[in-house]
């Protein structure tokens, strides 16, 4: 029967309901006249967002004698039937023959068309006793009745496309809303326009939160409240959820129901998930199952690429792609990037389907994926976050606590996985709900990424020596993964996958795999250098140097504090960077192999005289920077050589600097390596040092050369840096208003970076002229 109903808690079987209408506060009751329809149900008062899909679904509807269908798609409890009810309060005007509110569905089981039709009429204005008892002979009734009306109908919960087709009005210039599962587009009436109902947009879950809490108890536990927006992933159900277990109990702290919740088997219980999706997954073929399981991975940060997924499960793409596209119809996913990705609530559900599908295996008992918990299911059982604790020597790599490095496992290097790959598993017991299918879906994304990473090194820094020297033995000639052949399309891909980077880096250190972190701590740098994804970068390498301190790696823990020194040079926290790279330079190398110790305190030192320099401490830093062409001579690596002189160049006077630019430019120029921007940042170099020579008219193209590399390449931090440089030459040529703008443009983009000192140094430039 078709339903009518005030709130999700009260639902009245009555086949003609008086509505109480809100709409924009007004309080009053709808006019009713026979044979009109007001069945409007209440708008829901926490409604927050969507409004572009309504000002789409107000610009559909016109005075045209032709009906429309809207459909509404998504992920279950994403807020269609939320949607669908804002656009009866909202254009109910528009269709002044009545609007009809229709719940097609029991759950996932479909209501009578029989039923629905009797009620549609008897909404309508005819008699019950009138009705025809056969349900086409009542199809046609609804046909005639409806013909030339002007009806907004709301066919809530869809479930087949058969229903809609028995329910669609006869052409009079109707607004058909549909919601559910079904897609919509084979209904044939009129135009159909099918929108994607997404998860809230940024700001608008910490509204809704904040709506049902109070904006003052957000306030109070800004960590708790992080993770309550990470658990509910924008999903509005979600939100409402745990927001009512957070305001019906005011003493309890925000932080206790996360971490009551932590559980996958409580927050599926709290959700009510096996009602909500249990119906939809057991409709998947083997393969859509398998790919909805893997996407439960706490390894990953919820989305996956087809190619990874293929990894994964050792399909093809196209098997992959295929069963992607049956998760998608089901709205268990949202195809993205050549992948897919399930929100948070989808991932805990797949992890309980996981835990009862490894029950069932195994005889462990599991009640509906966390009423009651196995052993297997307990956080206390695997890492702090859920996942399994697999063996160092799983991935392929091994730490060498005697050589101080990295080097390969027996096994051989790291390769992508291919048929027969699932025969790596854990030396161990597997912990995590799903047991040894987890654990070798694991295990192959780690290999999947390993070869990535290393592939896009060799690509965008082919001439850094840590590979040689802290992973010796191990093949980097060539990206294995398949999925990019330059530096371009290398960047491009991390760009892309930079989510499942801190995801997979963090679940790696959580389960005791710091080793590998350490090891994408080295493979990334050139990466996160460019880029500034220093977030990221910053939570890796902690996780990486508190690994490696419990191995007894020395020189995998150097470097780690030089990559960081760098971090803090970059963000101008200078006195944090000065303290890295003395903590790298106090580590003890004389059990290092010689080139090793050689390189690293050679960085060390550059590194330390930069941020020396950065913090105004012009005469130690010009030691340290005179210190490190020496060891770079030593070195005899002209690359080194010529970086070491590019640096100290920036502290000596402009005839010695130039000079030294000279010998970085003439080794640049003739390398086998692509150092384009090397030799752009030598151009910016002599443009600051010809301006203070008092040549400003010479240093300007040199400036302008430097700033267009920077853009092309997307140099953003250089680029901001050549703007500044280009800002003091124009002040002392074009004037205040020419500088202005180089200025702003600097400040812009440290402002987008996040570099906050040197955008308050911009900002004090921009005073000053304003001065």
């Amino acid at each position: 029967m078709s339903r009518a109903y005030p709130t999700s808690n009260h639902r009245p079987r009555l086949p003609i309901t008086l509505w109480a209408d809100n709409w924009r506060g007004a309080g009053r009751w709808c006019a009713m006249q026979v044979g009109i329809p007001r069945q409007i149900p209440p708008r829901d008062g926490d409604y927050v967002d969507r409004e572009e899909v309504l000002a789409e679904i107000a610009r559909l509807v016109t005075d045209e004698s032709d009906n429309r269908t809207v459909v509404l798609k998504g992920l279950p409890k994403i807020g269609k039937t939320a949607v669908a009810v804002e656009v009866m309060h909202r254009l109910w005007e528009r269709f002044p023959d009545g609007q009809l509110f229709c719940e097609l569905s029991e759950g996932d089981a479909p209501r009578s068309v029989s039923d629905i039709l009797q009620n549609l009429l008897v909404a309508l204005g005819d008699s019950a006793t009138d009705i025809p008892d056969r349900p086409d002979a009542r199809h046609g009734r609804y046909l005639t009745v409806t013909r030339g009306r002007k009806l907004l109908v709301v066919l809530d919960g869809a479930v087949t496309a058969a229903q809609l087709r028995w329910l669609r009005p006869a052409d009079g210039g109707s607004l058909v809303v549909v919601t559910g599962r079904a897609s919509g587009t084979d209904l044939g009436i009129g135009a159909t326009t099918v929108f994607e109902v997404d998860r809230l947009r940024a700001g608008h879950s910490r509204e809704l939160l904040a709506r049902m809490v109070g904006a003052d108890r957000l306030a109070a536990e800004p960590e708790a409240v992080r993770r309550v927006l990470a658990m509910c992933d924008d999903v509005p159900y979600a939100l409402r959820v745990i927001g009512t277990l957070i305001r019906n109990h005011p003493s309890r702290p925000i932080a206790m129901t996360t971490d009551l919740l932590r559980v996958d088997g409580r927050w599926s219980v709290a959700l009510k998930l096996p009602e909500i999706f249990d119906a939809a997954y057991s409709s998947l073929s083997t393969e859509a199952a398998c790919c909805y399981r893997a996407l439960g991975s706490r390894a990953h940060s919820g989305w996956l690429s087809i190619a990874a997924l293929a990894a994964v499960l050792e399909m093809s793409d196209d098997e992959i792609a295929w069963a992607v596209a049956e998760l998608a119809e089901l709205h268990l996913v949202q195809e993205k990037a050549n992948g897919c990705r399930a929100t948070s609530v989808v991932r805990v559900h797949a992890r309980t389907v996981g835990a009862r599908v490894h029950s069932a295996s195994s005889g462990v008992d599991s009640v509906d994926g966390g009423a009651r918990m196995s052993l297997a299911e307990s956080p206390h059982a695997s890492s702090a976050e859920g996942g399994p604790q697999v063996s160092r020597a799983e991935g392929n790599v091994w730490m060498d606590s005697a050589g101080g490095g990295i080097r390969p496992s027996p096994a051989g290097s790291v390769q992508r996985g291919s048929t027969g790959g699932g025969q790596v598993v854990s030396a161990g017991r597997p912990s995590n709900s799903t047991g040894e299918e987890w654990s070798r879906w694991e295990q192959r994304l780690i290999r999947y990424y390993d070869s990535a990473f290393a592939g896009a090194d060799v690509l965008l820094a082919p001439a850094r020596p840590w590979r040689r020297l802290l992973f010796p033995g191990q093949d980097f000639s060539a990206p294995v993964a398949g999925e990019f052949t330059d530096a371009s399309g290398a960047r491009a891909w991390l760009r892309t996958h930079l989510g499942n980077i801190a995801a997979l880096s963090a679940h790696q250190f959580d389960s005791g795999r710091g080793d590998l972190v350490a090891r994408w701590c080295m493979l990334l740098f050139s990466f996160h250098e460019k880029d500034k994804h220093l977030d990221t970068m910053r939570a890796m390498h902690e996780q990486g140097l508190a690994q490696s301190k419990r191995m007894g790696t020395p020189a995998v823990r150097c470097l780690l504090h030089i990559q960081l020194g760098f971090l803090h040079y970059w963000l101008r926290e200078l006195p944090e960077s000065v303290a890295r790279f003395r903590a790298a330079l106090a580590i003890d190398r004389t059990g290092f192999a010689p080139e090793a110790a050689a390189q690293l305190e050679a960085s060390a030192c550059e590194g330390l005289g930069l941020a020396l320099l950065a913090r105004g401490e012009t005469d130690q830093a010009r030691d340290i920077l005179r210190r490190n062409r020496t060891l770079a001579a030593a070195i005899a690596d002209p690359r080194r050589i010529a970086l070491a002189a590019l640096h100290s160049a920036k502290v000596e006077d402009p005839d010695s600097a130039l000079a030294l630019l000279d010998t970085a430019a003439a080794t640049f120029a003739t390398s086998d390596f692509d150092e384009t921007e090397n030799l752009a940042k030598v151009r910016m170099w002599r443009g600051r040092k010809l301006i203070e020579q008092g040549e400003p008219t010479a240093a300007e193209p040199l400036l302008t050369e430097a700033l267009s590399v920077m853009r092309d390449r997307r140099r953003r931090f250089d680029e901001a840096e050549v703007l500044m440089a280009l800002g003091d030459c124009l002040l002392t040529q074009a004037g205040s208003l020419a500088a202005r703008d180089q200025y702003q443009a600097a400040l812009t983009i440290y402002s987008e970076l996040r570099f906050d000192e040197s955008a308050r140094l911009a900002q004090t430039r921009l005073r000053d002229i304003a001065d």
